[in-house]
């Protein structure tokens, strides 16, 4: 099947993505040592979790092990320093904001564990079979980080010969990768924010105020989940910026891989599932009514 319309550049990048490419045996090579470090982290930070008795503290880790990946890659990499930056700057911001923003709530409360992690621990009555289990969710974190550090990997071992001149001829796609990344950084910083603020001074619901307060205003009146929606928007952009250093079908697949599995995660897998179940649950009547006047995801749709 051809899939040259789902990723041919107009005519200002054709010459960009003929001319290039990547080395991909290297990125591969790169992308599997990276894994195995990454394994190695979540296993110490599991270790960490478990004198702790709370699991969140990977949630910490998750934008740390972006960082550490994606500069594992690039310190490696073959490619030009502006090609680089291209990605790892806006990598660098996304998880570092990220990160500080998760650890402060971390240390807020360190003595309570995030209700998915206590949920999760429920599958086993007994204490080593729980940790055991907890151990194999912090591993397939690590094994989903490095599937969606492809594009990173993918944009290290860019062909050197494209340099600085050559990029900034072709500013419209790439500028356009980078807008996206803009919208989902602030959407996803402003979410963060107002339910920080939230959660120091909460309101309750003028219609149910007997139930816990619930935050529908603001990024939160637009999508249910405005801060997942924003970390879609961002690795969706790491994945444009990939693709426009792609040659094959095959290219293709891979630069989009991430944004696809990240998506399904966030919409059928932990992300917005286990979120409106803890929320119908403790909130029911007034999360049925936000319901019915927010969108999930996406701003204006009632689907996801």
């Amino acid at each position: 099947m051809d899939l040259a319309w789902l990723w041919t550049p107009p005519s200002p990048l054709a010459g960009l993505t003929l001319a290039c490419g990547w080395d991909l045996p290297n990125a591969a090579s790169a992308l599997c040592f990276v894994g195995l470090m990454l394994c190695v982290a979540f296993t110490v930070v599991w270790g960490v979790a478990w004198r702790m008795r709370n699991a969140g503290i990977v949630d910490v880790f998750w934008g740390i092990s972006a960082m550490l990946g994606t500069g594992m890659l690039m310190g490696t990499g073959t490619a030009h320093w502006s090609v680089k930056a291209l990605i790892g700057i806006p990598v660098a911001l996304a998880y570092g904001r990220l990160s500080l923003y998760l650890w402060h709530r971390f240390w807020q409360h360190p003595q309570i564990e995030d209700p998915r992690y206590t949920a999760f621990r429920a599958i086993s009555k007994h204490p080593a079979l729980q940790e055991l289990a907890m151990w194999g969710l912090f591993l397939l974190q690590a094994v989903l980080m490095t599937l969606f550090l492809i594009p990173m990997a993918l944009v290290s071992q860019v062909t050197p010969g494209i340099t600085t001149p050559a990029l900034l001829t072709h500013i419209p796609w790439l500028a356009a990768s980078l807008g996206l990344w803009g919208v989902g950084f602030t959407l996803e910083a402003l979410a963060d924010a107002q339910l920080a603020a939230f959660r120091k001074s909460p309101i309750p619901h003028p219609d149910f105020p007997s139930e816990k307060p619930l935050l529908t205003s603001g990024v939160w009146g637009w999508s249910r989940h405005p801060n997942y929606l924003g970390q879609w928007l961002m690795a969706l952009s790491y994945s444009l910026i990939a693709l426009a250093f792609a040659r094959t079908d095959f290219d293709v697949w891979l630069c989009l891989l991430p944004a696809v599995l990240l998506y399904g995660i966030l919409t059928r897998g932990t992300g917005i599932a286990a979120t409106e179940a803890h929320l119908a649950t403790t909130r029911p009547q007034a999360f049925t009514a936000y319901c019915k006047k927010t969108a999930p995801f996406f701003p204006g749709l009632p689907w996801y």
